[in-house]
Parts: C-alpha cells; structure tokens; sequence
C-alpha cells in the first residue's frame, strides 16, 4: 500500500483479512486501496464485509449508503441508510445520523422523525430538541416549532449546554409574527 501499488496491496491485505478476520484496520486499508484504484464495486463488497465485523458501527453503513448514492443505487443506499437505525434502535446517535442524511437529501419530514426520537432518547439533553426545532423551521411548521422552543426555554439546561438559549433566541427570529 506505501509503495502505491495498490493491486498487490489488496491481493496481500485480503491473505492478512483472512488470517485476522476480526481486524478492521486491514478490512479499512483494502478499501482505500480500491479507492485509490477507483473500483468501487470492490471497496463497497470489502465494506459490506467490514459491516460483518463491525454491525454496530453506524458510519460503515452511512459510508455504504454514500457509496450506493454516488453509484446510483438508490434502493441499495436506502437500505444502508435504514440499517444505521435498524443495527441501533434505541440509540441517539443512530437517529441523529440519519436525520442528517435525511436532511441532505432534502427529505425533512424524515428527518424531523428522526429528531423526534433523538429528543425522546436523550430528552436529559437539548441537542435532540434543538435540531427537531430548526427542522421545524425549515419546513414552516411554526406551531410545533414555537411549542419546542417554548420547551427549550423553560428548562434550566446543565452548564456544559450553556449556549442552548442563545440558539434558541436566534432560531426564534426566523419564525414570523403572527
């Protein structure tokens, strides 16, 4: 792989894989050798591998999806976008991945329900409440934005969330007077 030559380096890295098939760092180094060689198909077959080894590893599947995007496999990014919640059900930050995504592609309802489930999951905690409510503002839904930044407001956040109401009070001016 230093040396740049990246077919033997894959030929040589997946002997390694197989001799330690619980070591993600040579699984990682193969995909950057197919990268390098621009083979996407064989760094998106070494990611689903790695996927195996590490399933509760969400970036992996945000990466495949990313991969599948680029590719223009759509119901293959969909599902490995599905899988970041699927492999972490009951986890914030699974939810918060995929809001994001959700956001980049433009899909805020999603994404607004997924923020949802940040702010019921770590409702100890603004961050989950903060983004349902610029969601919120994004897709014009001032009522329910207004009740969340009412929410936000009203609680006495611990100090390591000391710029909560600053965010807030910015993220109010863009709701319009009624």
């Amino acid at each position: 792989f230093d040396k740049e030559d990246y077919e033997s380096a894959v030929r040589h890295l997946q002997i390694a894989a197989q001799t330690q098939p619980n070591d993600s760092e040579t699984f990682s180094l193969i995909i950057k050798a197919y990268d390098q060689m621009e083979d996407p198909q064989g760094a998106i077959k070494q990611l689903l591998a790695l996927t195996e080894l590490s399933r509760r590893n969400i970036s992996l599947y945000s990466n495949l999806g990313a991969r599948y995007d680029k590719m223009q496999m759509k119901d293959k990014a969909k599902r490995a976008y599905l899988s970041i919640v699927e492999m972490l059900p009951n986890e914030s930050e699974s939810h918060a991945m995929l809001a994001r995504i959700r956001q980049k592609e433009g899909r805020w309802e999603k994404a607004i329900h997924h923020w949802r489930q940040v702010a019921r999951i770590r409702s100890l905690e603004p961050a989950g409440l903060l983004n349902l409510a610029k969601a919120l503002v994004h897709e014009k839904q001032w009522t329910e934005a207004k009740k969340i930044i009412k929410t936000l407001l009203s609680k006495d956040w611990p100090q390591r969330f000391n710029t909560v109401h600053n965010e807030v009070y910015r993220l109010k001016k863009q709701i319009p007077d009624e």
